[in-house]
C-alpha cells in the first residue's frame, strides 16, 4: 500500500488492511456485513476529497488494489462486494476531479509509436465496425 514520508503508513490504509482481513475467507452469508464495514472506511475517504483530494486519490487506489486481491477470498454470490467496488471507483473519480483531473480516469498508456488519441480513435472505429 501507499507509503508516506519516513515510511509511515497512512492510518486509513491500516484500517483498510485490518477490515479486509487478508487470508480470511468471507462466505456469502457474511459478505453483506463485511461490505458494510468497508463502506464506513470508504465514507471516511470520501470526506477527505474537499480538503485533501490527493490523499483521497491515493487511498482509493490502495483500497481498490486491496479489493482486487481480496476477491479471491470471498463468496460474492449476492454481488454486494462487486457493487461496493463500483462505488469505490465512483469515489476515486470524484477525488480525481477534486484534484483537478479533467475528462475522467487517466487514459491507458499508448503502445510505442502511437498517441493515446490514436489508440482511442482506432478502438472506437473497431467497435463501430462490429
Amino acid at each position: 500500500m501507499n507509503r508516506k514520508t519516513h515510511d509511515r503508513v497512512d492510518p486509513i490504509e491500516q484500517e483498510i488492511e485490518q477490515a479486509l482481513n487478508p487470508g480470511a475467507f468471507i462466505p456469502d452469508r457474511a459478505c453483506f456485513s463485511f461490505v458494510s464495514d468497508l463502506g464506513e472506511i470508504a465514507t471516511g475517504i470520501g470526506g477527505l476529497i474537499a480538503g485533501d483530494p490527493s490523499r483521497a486519490v491515493a487511498l482509493y487506489e490502495a483500497f481498490l488494489a486491496a479489493c482486487y486481491l481480496k476477491i479471491e477470498e470471498l463468496d460474492d454470490s449476492s454481488g454486494s462486494f462487486g457493487q461496493f467496488v463500483g462505488e469505490l471507483y465512483c469515489g476515486w473519480l470524484k477525488a480525481r476531479q477534486g484534484e483537478g483531473a479533467r475528462g475522467g480516469p487517466a487514459a491507458p498508456a499508448a503502445p510505442p509509436g502511437r498517441s493515446a488519441h490514436e489508440q482511442v480513435s482506432s478502438s472506437s472505429a473497431r467497435v463501430r465496425a462490429t
